[in-house]
This record gives C-alpha cells, structure tokens and sequence, in this order.
C-alpha cells in the first residue's frame, strides 16, 4: 500500500475517472486512452531484463524476450467515484447465497 506521500495518485485516478484532460490521459498507455472505466486500481510489478543483453540480441528478433515482470503488489485497491466526485473504496455487490456462477474479475 501507498505511505502517504503518493496523494497525487488518488487525485489522478479521480481525475481519469471523471472522464480525464487530455495531459492526464497522454500519461496511461496509448491503447487505454479512450476507455472510460467507473473502477480504478494500481498495481506494481518489478521488471527485469530477461537475460543478458547479448544473448538477447543473439536470439531472431521475431523470438526476442527483453523483459520479464512479477506481480509486487497492489497500491491502491479499486476505487470508484461517489456522487460527490470523491473516490471511495469500491466493494463487489455480494453474491445471493447458494449462486454458484458468479464470474470472479
């Protein structure tokens, strides 16, 4: 979880939920630039170069693996925005009892 001093980032997903300025949206990547969501999370993830670099170049570009990633952690759990435009932890409405087909996101 977030310490304290990344506040900024809570502003910055209200201010994507709310449907973002364009400096705010050229930051995410450019395939989710357009996808308005209602729920928000951030997750880190450690990268690393899958091997050397020249064994890397080494191998048919078209085979070419540069990195690797592994889950560390969520930062900020999902969040969605209040009728008052401030976030709010989001909770999955609860599933009626005995409902065995319930999609997990």
């Amino acid at each position: 979880m977030l310490e304290g001093r990344e506040r900024w980032l809570y502003a910055f997903l209200a201010q994507l939920l709310r449907g973002g300025d364009a400096p705010a949206r050229r930051l995410l990547d450019p395939a989710s630039r357009d996808v308005r969501g209602r729920i928000a999370r951030v997750t880190m993830y450690r990268y690393r170069m899958a091997a050397p670099l020249a064994q890397i170049l080494r191998t048919a570009p078209a085979e070419r693996v540069w990195w690797t990633r592994a889950f560390e952690e969520v930062l900020i759990p999902p969040v969605a925005l209040r009728a008052d435009g401030n976030l709010a932890y989001f909770e999955a409405p609860r599933p009626p009892p005995g409902n065995r087909f319930v999609e997990r996101i």
